[in-house]
């Protein structure tokens, strides 16, 4: 087993707590921030709104690095 996924794994046994395995990895905090700033900026407010724009405008697609959050982690 990889040194890494050993330590991982150890310290959430240690916790008690297990990664679920259909779990997907987490969003970038920066590419987060980045969309924020971006629906700031251009006064979109919706969470919808925003996934929507993540998808479409070529602008946000380039900013966050092809990502496509859901409206549910946006929120």
């Amino acid at each position: 087993m990889n040194t890494s996924i050993s330590l991982t794994w150890r310290a959430y046994t240690s916790i008690g707590q297990l990664p679920p395995l259909w779990a997907r990895p987490p969003y970038h905090p920066k590419d987060m921030l980045k969309l924020y700033l971006y629906g700031y900026l251009n006064r979109i407010r919706s969470s919808r709104r925003l996934e929507q724009e993540a998808t479409r405008n070529l602008e946000v697609i380039w900013l966050i690095r092809k990502l496509q959050p859901d409206f549910k982690t946006i929120a």
